[in-house]
């Protein structure tokens, strides 16, 4: 509930900042420094005063909804997962070729050479959740054995503090593994629909219509090739 609650609060500060740029008449090329100019600035002083307020708000608004999926109904517990998940759903949903469904097809044909570069980026990201973990077992540990020998015990304050720093730095690994991911399948989508024996699209819209009819494919149904005229220069079995 906390990270709703949190995205609810900027979701208000928004509306607000809305209903407030619309009175002040934003200039319509939407460059707020001219209400900063010096003319406007001596004519306006309040006026410029509360669109720099109104823009604070706008950022704030950004900047925390960047940190989640834009769907809510998939806001998890903690900023990791978050974090992880948003990366995951924006993966290929511009041209409806979902990553969580997709991965293992992408996988298959996709250069090693970016794979091998996703794959290090996960690795960074399994590395800091391990020594965050490993940070606050020690805390623990340390607590437990020096609890009897009075100030020595805020030694586990060291482990402590690292917890917090190594779970930080997971967040920062994750949200450059997501980015990783994305463009893993941007890059290599056309070898997929190559190895599909399908024809190259014409267009973002086209592209999305076939893979919208190649959501047969992954339920094991083959009327999804019924939309399509299969390339014969396509390898093919054996």
């Amino acid at each position: 509930m906390g990270h709703l609650q949190c995205l609810h609060r900027a979701d208000l500060r928004r509306r607000d900042a809305n209903v407030r740029l619309v009175r002040l008449q934003q200039p319509l090329s939407g460059d707020l420094n001219k209400y900063l100019a010096p003319k406007r600035l001596k004519k306006h002083l309040f006026a410029a005063h509360e669109v720099v307020e109104t823009q604070v708000d706008v950022e704030d608004w950004e900047r925390v909804s960047a940190d989640y999926p834009s769907d809510r109904r998939a806001i998890l517990p903690t900023m990791l997962g978050n974090a992880l998940r948003q990366h995951e759903l924006m993966a290929g949903a511009a041209v409806h070729l979902p990553i969580l469904q997709w991965a293992t097809h992408i996988g298959m044909v996709a250069n090693p050479a970016r794979t091998r570069y996703v794959n290090d980026q996960r690795t960074q990201v399994d590395l800091a959740v391990r020594v965050a973990a490993s940070a606050e077992v020690g805390a623990i540990a340390t607590f437990l054995i020096l609890w009897p020998k009075g100030s020595p015990v805020l030694l586990t304050l060291i482990p402590y503090g690292a917890g917090p720093l190594s779970y930080r730095g997971a967040v920062v690994a994750a949200n450059g593994y997501g980015a990783a991911l994305r463009a893993w399948v941007d890059l290599n989508r056309f070898w997929l629909y190559e190895e599909l024996g399908l024809p190259a699209p014409p267009d973002a819209s086209g592209e999305r219509k076939q893979n919208d009819a190649l959501k047969g494919l992954l339920s094991g149904s083959d009327l999804y090739m019924a939309d399509f005229e299969v390339d014969p220069r396509a390898p093919t079995a054996e």
